[in-house]
């Protein structure tokens, strides 16, 4: 719920959904422009219309993908899944071939959202929270491609508490290090339609580059020159 609440306060304006929904989830997804869901997610390989990207609700009526393309029309522009399960989680000892990214990724898409992200495997920690905070709060200033590398970048050199990755097992005699591994950061899967770019930040005024002529200027000729 704290990490929930730091993404939430970093973007402004967000609402945070914890136990239930006002609302069935199929018809909730459409009034909304991004949802970031944090918890656990199964892949969809096996019912790629029939489950919940937003989970709290799951397996209830109107909670479903295929309930996103219900009237009254609409989608959310953005959906990040960074709890997304995968076989690549479990080493391919689970069967898979990769269908059920194609699925879930192609499923979002045809339901209207412009930007999907999506974990291969789930990490999980205080990492995980940190990417998709920096990721989510850069949309609206440049492309999401832009927004994941960046974020990526980050990442890479920022300082990794053991105590707050709950996957990450160390001796208390190892020191903590950066979150530079790709354990950490290339499970993920970035999916967008290339749309236009979005609107620049917003820069302060510039000052006016036109000053009051002086009171007591001196008069050009034609102001001197008499009327006939």
């Amino acid at each position: 719920m704290a990490g929930a609440q730091a993404i939430a306060d970093s973007l402004g304006g967000a609402t945070i959904f914890a136990r239930e929904f006002p609302a069935p989830s199929g018809l909730l997804a459409k009034s909304l422009d991004r949802w970031i869901v944090l918890a656990d997610q199964e892949d969809s390989a096996r019912s790629p219309l029939g489950w919940a990207p937003l989970v709290l609700d799951g397996g209830k009526p109107g909670s479903s993908l295929a309930d996103w393309m219900r009237l009254p029309l609409g989608r959310p522009r953005q959906v990040v899944l960074p709890g997304f399960h995968t076989p690549a989680e479990v080493g391919l000892r689970r069967r898979g071939d990769g269908e059920e990214l194609f699925l879930a990724c192609c499923g979002l898409m045809s339901a209207g959202c412009q930007t999907v992200l999506l974990s291969r495997w789930r990490v999980g920690g205080q990492s995980t929270l940190d990417l998709v905070r920096e990721f989510a709060q850069e949309l609206p200033y440049t492309t999401p491609a832009a927004a994941w590398q960046r974020s990526v970048q980050l990442a890479l050199s920022r300082p990794l508490d053991p105590a707050r990755e709950g996957r990450l097992k160390v001796s208390r005699s190892e020191e903590a290090s950066v979150a530079a591994h790709p354990f950490f950061w290339a499970g993920y899967l970035l999916v967008d339609r290339g749309a236009t770019l979005p609107p620049k930040r917003p820069q302060p005024p510039m000052p006016s580059e036109t000053a009051a002529a002086p009171a007591d200027r001196a008069p050009t000729p034609d102001q001197d020159r008499a009327a006939p």
